[in-house]
């Protein structure tokens, strides 16, 4: 596997409203390169408090060879539901109820900036893709949704839509075609499974091309049952390689 040094992004100013402030650096940057002609690009994104690694392992051995695969790290910051201890997380949760929106933000701010630079390499938006695992899941909804093109597809797995409360207002116009695919387990204990099919409902209200699958006995990780619904999703949206 390439790995690379820290993502090297100099310092954004955001301004959203009254708040002005400095998007966080990722962290470190993974990249699997494909294995014949770069014709398509996954990002995928872990969950809190984690690393690409556990994710990446579970679904791996079924990307194809034409595509190159991302793992951005988040940044280091305080999550409030953990005594504010620091760790890796694309946003901070407080509270059931608390939202970060600016984690949010700024976590969409960087990936946007990876998405760009897959393009300028001559990848068709079409063909790339951008999702994770749990809290990863749910900054790449709110990330594809957000971004100024239509892309290949937007996948969350055993995660939940952020921010719903200011949907469909946060939704880019030339996104709302975006493909995407959410997994959730019945026996997930982390993010509750009503959690996931609530989400996709709010999703489906403002007319997304939302697929929900429901699977058994993965629990808050990764199984045969999710690995295939992935795999299945990704085949049908990679059509233009």
């Amino acid at each position: 596997m390439q790995r690379s040094k820290s993502v090297v992004l100099a310092p954004i100013s955001y301004s959203a409203g009254v708040n002005s402030y400095t998007a966080l650096p990722l962290g470190k940057l993974f990249v699997i390169p494909a294995r014949s002609q770069h014709k398509a690009t996954i990002f995928m994104l872990h969950g809190l408090g984690s690393n690409p690694m556990p994710f990446m392992e579970g679904l791996k051995k079924h990307i194809p060879d034409y595509v190159r695969v991302v793992l951005p790290s988040a940044p280091s910051r305080e999550v409030g539901i953990y005594g504010n201890a620091r760790m890796p997380a694309w946003f901070n949760i407080r509270g059931q109820m608390e939202e970060d929106r600016r984690g949010v933000d700024e976590s969409c701010l960087r990936l946007h900036e990876l998405i760009d630079a897959e393009i300028k390499m001559g990848i068709d938006p079409r063909n790339i893709f951008i999702g994770g695992h749990s809290q990863g899941g749910a900054v790449s909804l709110i990330c594809g949704l957000t971004y100024n093109r239509k892309l290949g597809g937007i996948f969350a797995i055993s995660s939940f839509l952020p921010l719903h409360a200011h949907f469909p207002i946060l939704i880019n116009t030339a996104a709302r075609d975006t493909p995407i695919l959410m997994v959730n387990s019945m026996d997930d204990n982390t993010v509750p499974y009503k959690f996931g099919k609530m989400s996709a409902a709010v999703l489906m209200k403002h007319q997304l091309d939302v697929d929900f699958k429901t699977v058994n006995g993965a629990g808050h990780g990764i199984n045969d049952a999710i690995a295939k619904e992935f795999v299945s999703w990704l085949n049908q949206n990679l059509a233009h390689c």
